[in-house]
C-alpha cells in the first residue's frame, strides 16, 4: 500500500533497519535504546491507533518482558545500564534489532473491521481518479439514506427522527497495481445521534443486502417498496468492483458484495412479490407485450 500511514511506518521500518546498521548515528548506547523504543511506539500507534486509545502501552509492557526474560533479577531498568559497559556497544543493538522484529510480528496492522463500530470499505475502479472517489462519496449518502428508509420501516412511531450517521473518517489506499481502496471508518453512533434502534435498523438494512445478493434467504420481517429500493442502490455497480460492510455493530462478519455487470436496470423484485410483502401496496397489472403497442 502507498497510503500516508503505510509511507510513514515504511520511514520509521528504514530508520530503525540503521541501529544495527550503523548505531554510531544515534549517540550513545541510552540514547540509541530510547530513540528505537520512541519510534516503535510512534510505529504502533500508526498501525493500531484505536487499539492504542484503549491499551496505549503495549510496546512498553513488550519491553519489560522482553529485558525480564535476559534479566530476570533485575527488571526495570534499560538495557543500556544492564549490559556490561565494555560490551554494551557491541551488544545493544542487536538486542533491540531482535526486539524490533518481535514488535514487527506480534503487533500488526489492527483490523479496521474489529475496532470500529462501522466500516465501509469500497474497492474502486475506472479510470478517472476523480470520479472513483467521488463514487464512494455518493455511496456513502446512498448508504445513509437507506438507513434511514429502515429507520421508518422499523420504528413507526418514530418517522420525524433522522438517523443522521456521525461524520465518517476516510482512508484512502492505493495498491502496488494503483488500485484504490476507499475505507470510511464510523464511530460514536450513540454520540451522532442515533440510538440503538438504528442498530437494528442497520441489521434489517443487511439482511436485506444479503437477500438481495442472494447471499441469504429473504429476511423475516416484511420490508415496504421504497426500503428495498433503497437497499438495491447500494449493490455495487459500475466504478464500484467490490463493497465490504461490517463493523462491531453488526455482530457478524462482514457482507461483502461484488459487482455483476452494469445493473442498469431496475431490479425491484417483482411487484406482486412487493404486495405480498406489503398489503398496503395496490395491485399492478403486467404492462402490454410490446407487439401489442402500435
Amino acid at each position: 500500500m502507498s497510503d500516508p500511514i503505510s509511507a510513514a511506518v515504511d520511514y520509521l521500518d528504514r530508520r530503525l533497519s540503521t541501529v544495527k546498521r550503523a548505531p554510531g548515528t544515534w549517540g550513545s548506547p541510552e540514547s540509541l535504546e530510547l530513540q528505537s523504543l520512541l519510534l516503535l511506539e510512534l510505529r504502533t500507534f500508526l498501525l493500531r491507533r484505536r487499539t492504542h486509545a484503549k491499551s496505549p502501552f503495549e510496546v512498553r509492557d513488550a519491553y519489560v518482558r522482553f529485558i525480564h526474560a535476559r534479566f530476570p533479577d533485575r527488571p526495570g531498568y534499560l538495557l543500556s545500564a544492564l549490559l556490561p559497559p565494555d560490551h554494551v556497544q557491541a551488544d545493544l543493538p542487536p538486542l533491540l534489532e531482535e526486539f524490533r522484529r518481535q514488535i514487527v510480528e506480534k503487533l500488526l496492522r489492527e483490523d479496521p473491521f474489529a475496532v470500529n463500530e462501522l466500516v465501509l470499505e469500497l474497492v474502486l475502479g475506472g479510470r478517472k481518479r476523480e470520479a472513483r472517489f467521488a463514487a464512494a462519496c455518493r455511496y456513502f449518502c446512498r448508504f445513509e439514506r437507506a438507513l434511514r428508509a429502515f429507520l421508518r420501516t422499523g420504528a413507526p412511531a418514530r418517522r420525524g427522527a433522522r438517523a443522521i450517521l456521525p461524520e465518517p473518517e476516510v482512508q484512502v489506499l492505493r495498491d502496488d497495481g494503483g488500485g484504490m481502496r476507499v475505507r470510511i471508518l464510523i464511530n460514536g453512533l450513540d454520540r451522532g445521534g442515533c440510538a440503538p434502534v438504528d442498530r437494528e435498523a442497520l441489521g434489517a438494512l443487511l439482511a436485506t443486502l444479503a437477500w438481495l445478493d442472494g447471499k441469504a434467504e429473504r429476511p423475516g420481517a416484511a420490508q415496504d417498496a421504497p426500503s428495498v429500493e433503497a437497499a438495491r442502490r447500494l449493490l455495487p455497480r459500475s466504478g464500484l468492483r467490490s463493497i465490504c460492510i461490517g463493523g462491531v455493530t453488526t455482530g457478524s462478519a462482514p457482507l461483502v458484495l461484488q459487482t455483476r455487470g452494469e445493473r442498469r436496470e431496475v431490479a425491484l423484485p417483482h411487484w406482486a412479490a412487493l404486495s405480498a410483502m406489503d398489503p398496503r401496496l395496490p395491485p399492478r397489472l403486467s404492462p402490454a407485450p410490446p407487439e401489442a403497442v402500435r
